[in-house]
C-alpha cells in the first residue's frame, strides 16, 4: 500500500473545517431549543387535526435531531483532538495521518446539515401558515 504524504497546511484546513462544523452544529442545537419552544406554543393547541398530527411528527423529530447533534458533537471532538494532536507533533515524529475519520465526519455532517435544513424549513412553512 502506497501512502501519500499530506502537508501540514492541508491538515490545518481539515482542523478548520471541523471547527466550522462544530460551530454550525452548536448553532443547530440552539435552534432546536427555539423550535421545540415554538412547536409547544399555545397558538398551535387548537389547530385542525391534520395540522396537529403534523405538529406531533415535528415534535418527535426534534428528539432525533438532538440525538444526531450529540453524536456529531462527539465525533467532532474526537476528530478535532486527533487532528490537533497530529498538528502539535514534531515534524519528524513518524506519525501518519488518516483521512478515514475526517471523511466519515465530513459525510455525516453533510447528511445532517441537509436533513436539518429541510426539517427546519418544513417547520417554518407549517407554523407560518398557522400563524
Amino acid at each position: 500500500m502506497v501512502r501519500k504524504k499530506i502537508s501540514r497546511k492541508i491538515i490545518l484546513e481539515f482542523y478548520q473545517d471541523i471547527q466550522r462544523w462544530e460551530s454550525m452544529v452548536g448553532y443547530a442545537a440552539n435552534e432546536l431549543l427555539f423550535l421545540d419552544t415554538l412547536l409547544h406554543a399555545k397558538a398551535f393547541e387548537n389547530t385542525a387535526q391534520i395540522k396537529t398530527e403534523k405538529m406531533l411528527c415535528f415534535k418527535l423529530e426534534i428528539k432525533t435531531k438532538n440525538q444526531e447533534v450529540n453524536e456529531l458533537k462527539t465525533q467532532m471532538e474526537l476528530s478535532k483532538n486527533n487532528v490537533g494532536a497530529f498538528l502539535d507533533c514534531e515534524v519528524n515524529s513518524g506519525i501518519e495521518f488518516s483521512f478515514k475519520d475526517y471523511k466519515v465526519l465530513k459525510r455525516n455532517f453533510g447528511l445532517f446539515n441537509t436533513s436539518y435544513n429541510q426539517y427546519k424549513t418544513e417547520i417554518f412553512k407549517h407554523t407560518g401558515g398557522i400563524l
